[in-house]
């Protein structure tokens, strides 16, 4: 079986996506997925955990995060996950997992209610 880096993540936005292009005018946009996890032991005790998730999307996802995301808005986030690393500006090394988004789709609200974006790279996310 070959390996395969895929992940597919529902939750909502943590706070309004941060928006940049490139040198060649490529939307980008970075933002954070909050996707919480709830369940009861066999002995009847609830837990939950909550985890925040970095994302970034290009071209068409991106400008469609910029047009309709805003705090707490819950979206469907597909692609794959790679490892980031960078120097801080106070030379301390730092590192970070995050989801290079493929395809997105906006949950909520009645006029975005499963609308679909991806990029050229994406495939296209199945009506939820």
């Amino acid at each position: 079986m070959q390996d395969s880096n895929y992940v597919s993540i529902v939750g909502s936005l943590v706070r309004p996506p941060e928006f940049k292009r490139t040198p060649a005018g490529v939307s980008v946009c970075e933002f954070w997925v909050t996707s919480e996890r709830k369940w009861t032991t066999i002995d009847g005790i609830k837990h939950s955990t909550t985890l925040h998730i970095g994302c970034q999307a290009f071209g068409h996802p991106a400008n469609s995060l910029r047009r309709h995301g805003t705090a707490g808005t819950r979206i469907m986030v597909e692609g794959w996950l790679e490892f980031q690393a960078w120097t801080a500006q106070d030379g301390s090394q730092r590192s970070r997992h995050c989801v290079h988004c493929s395809a997105l789709g906006f949950l909520s609200g009645t006029d975005l209610r499963n609308r679909v974006e991806t990029s050229q790279a994406g495939r296209h996310l199945q009506q939820v």
